[in-house]
């Protein structure tokens, strides 16, 4: 098993991994200004959503930069895309301010 890091800016590009491997995406967070990052859907049958862990900023004084860390394992073969969103919440889908996407294919492992 392997671990592959992306940033926002790998997002469109065509992700290929294996079975098993870890995906592990680093976003920048500004959870201080109540705008936090989510999955907008389910990455599908293939990958499985394993966790989603904020490193605060060194300050927390509004609009400080932390670090996002979404984690995904991939558990079979096949095609799909994982979609996050930086957004607040408890306002909806008129507050998201950014997207991410990544497309993955993930392969047997060999």
């Amino acid at each position: 098993m392997s671990t592959l890091r992306l940033t926002e800016s790998d997002s469109g590009r065509l992700v290929i991994v294996q079975s098993g491997d870890e995906i592990l995406v680093e976003l920048a967070d500004i959870s201080t200004t109540g705008y936090a990052w989510a999955a907008e859907s389910s990455p599908g049958d293939n990958v499985r959503l394993r966790s989603i862990n904020i490193t605060p900023p060194p300050t927390h004084l509004v609009g400080g930069h932390g670090t996002c860390q979404v984690n995904f394992e991939t558990t079979a073969p096949g095609k799909t895309e994982l979609r996050l969103k930086l957004w607040r919440e408890w306002v909806g889908d008129t507050s998201i301010t950014k997207r991410v996407t990544f497309p993955v294919e993930v392969r047997a492992h060999s």
